[in-house]
């Protein structure tokens, strides 16, 4: 009986915790993965900057309006690429586990372990009176358990 118990716990046990690392692991995937983007995002946001002021620039100079158009289409260009950018990492976002929502998880796992121990520890209550009761019935079957002899 016990060997039972012990391997059901194991088992739990065993989700608990392929259940948690999975839920870690795509939240770090998550993380990972938003501060690549972020870090694209910075990246794209300087090149713009830094275009707009050669825009700015340029169209003191009269003789570089063409250069001004090329400009405008690859600052153009980029704005795609970023919104294109911000689609994906609001995508990313929305499919990461919510640190709150792996928190509930994990304080839900502990009750459910906790109320698994409280269980064990009733059973194994019942299991010994059961056994004492057994002894009594088996030895003495007319004399209840709680009588006491007279000296």
């Amino acid at each position: 009986m016990e060997e039972v118990k012990d391997y059901f716990a194991n088992q739990l046990k065993q989700y608990k915790e392929f259940e948690l690392s999975e839920i870690n692991e795509r939240l770090n995937e998550a993380y990972k993965n938003i501060a690549e983007k972020d870090a694209y995002i910075n990246t794209l946001s300087r090149q713009i900057d830094e275009y707009k002021i050669e825009i700015i620039k340029l169209e003191n100079d009269v003789e570089s309006q063409n250069k001004i158009l090329i400009l405008e289409k690859e600052l153009e260009i980029r704005d795609n690429q970023l919104k294109e950018i911000n689609t994906q990492l609001d995508m990313v976002r929305n499919q990461s586990v919510p640190v709150e929502e792996y928190y509930n998880l994990k304080e839900e796992l502990t009750k459910k372990e906790d109320k698994i121990k409280r269980l064990e520890e009733i059973n194994e209550f019942f299991n010994e009176l059961q056994e004492e009761n057994e002894y009594y019935s088996s030895n003495e079957p007319e004399t209840p358990p709680f009588r006491l002899d007279k000296q």
